[in-house]
């Protein structure tokens, strides 16, 4: 069994319409989760990837660059964004991805009005 491991997807960051933060190597995991940190108002949405080959997550979803958005789980009350986009204020909150296989993930920050601090954690 693999060691857990954290990846930092975004570090203070308040730049908004960021298309996908680093990018989380989930392959051989189970859990896939994200704690995030903001300051103000945020819209954030999960992109995974099943494919062997990292995507670029900036880029438009194709054949040859295989990515989708998937549904975050609150883990606290087990609601879901349904892959829509989670809204979040001011706080920290803990999220699981509603996909089993990945082997890629990241968020998107679809908009931004304060710093985001999101680190995923694959387990």
């Amino acid at each position: 069994m693999q060691q857990p491991q954290n990846y930092t997807i975004y570090s203070a960051d308040a730049t908004a319409n960021i298309a996908g933060g680093k990018v989380a190597f989930c392959g051989g995991f189970n859990h896939v989760e994200f704690d995030i940190t903001v300051t103000g108002n945020v819209t954030l949405k999960a992109k995974i990837s099943h494919s062997d080959t990292p995507p670029d997550f900036t880029a438009v979803a194709s054949a040859t660059n295989q990515w989708s958005y998937t549904e975050l789980i609150d883990m606290l009350d087990r609601s879901t964004d349904s892959g829509a986009g989670l809204a979040m204020t001011a706080g920290t909150k803990s999220f699981r991805l509603n996909e089993d296989g990945v082997k890629h993930a990241t968020l998107e920050l679809v908009s931004n009005a304060g710093a985001v601090t999101a680190v995923c954690r694959v387990s």
